[in-house]
């Protein structure tokens, strides 16, 4: 619901509409009532129960944000938004990749359905390594807008920083130091040892704060 109510929102005021939200127990079951609204906004579980009613109207353009759900093409989620007629897809994700390259083919069936070939095709064609990513990265670039940071930093609000003092019993400190004291050996352990020092102390927080 607060994704949907952004978005509605957003396009209020950068395109000056008003979008239908089809969401909750007043949501309308009527095809022509769909067909006369620009712009109509579901989430994705919404969609998955009432895919039956959305598959009938012939949609120009069908947005996929926080596009990461369908990355799992079996899932219903992503059955349900690629059956829908359109003229065009657009997928909107700030992490394509989660798992495996399997994700991009995924994500690529909506937008563009058999650019990267079949399901079958593509896990023959494509190694899930470096290589393989190489491979495909060839492919995708021209269907791909990215938005880096550097572009949108003076649109980002500033980081404020908060300095918590924790004090840690014996246990907890022993815990925090063998964590702390793993070997890096790339930007995804150092991601992992951040998150799980993130973890130990932002439990350590919600404890006290439940005690008061």
């Amino acid at each position: 619901p607060s994704l949907t109510e952004n978005w509605r929102r957003e396009i209020a005021k950068f395109a000056g509409r008003l979008a239908y939200t089809h969401q909750g127990s007043d949501r309308i079951f009527d095809i022509e009532h769909l067909k006369t609204k620009d712009i109509s906004i579901i989430s994705y579980d919404t969609l998955r129960r009432d895919r039956l009613l959305f598959s009938q109207v012939n949609w120009n353009l069908i947005v996929a944000d926080e596009a990461q759900y369908i990355k799992n093409p079996t899932s219903e989620r992503s059955v349900s938004i690629k059956m829908l007629p359109k003229k065009m897809g657009l997928a909107i994700t700030g992490t394509p990749i989660e798992t495996s390259l399997a994700d991009i083919w995924s994500l690529s069936d909506f937008t563009i359905p058999g650019v990267l070939g079949d399901q079958k095709w593509f896990k023959t064609a494509f190694e899930d390594d470096m290589q393989g990513a190489r491979e495909i990265r060839s492919l995708i670039k021209p269907l791909i807008l990215r938005r880096r940071v550097m572009e949108v930093a003076q649109d980002l609000p500033k980081v404020i920083q908060h300095e918590v003092p924790i004090d840690l019993s014996p246990d907890l400190l022993k815990q925090y130091r063998a964590i702390s004291n793993q070997e890096i050996l790339g930007m995804g352990e150092a991601l992992r040892i951040a998150g799980e020092l993130r973890q130990l102390c932002c439990h350590i927080i919600k404890q006290k704060s439940i005690k008061k």
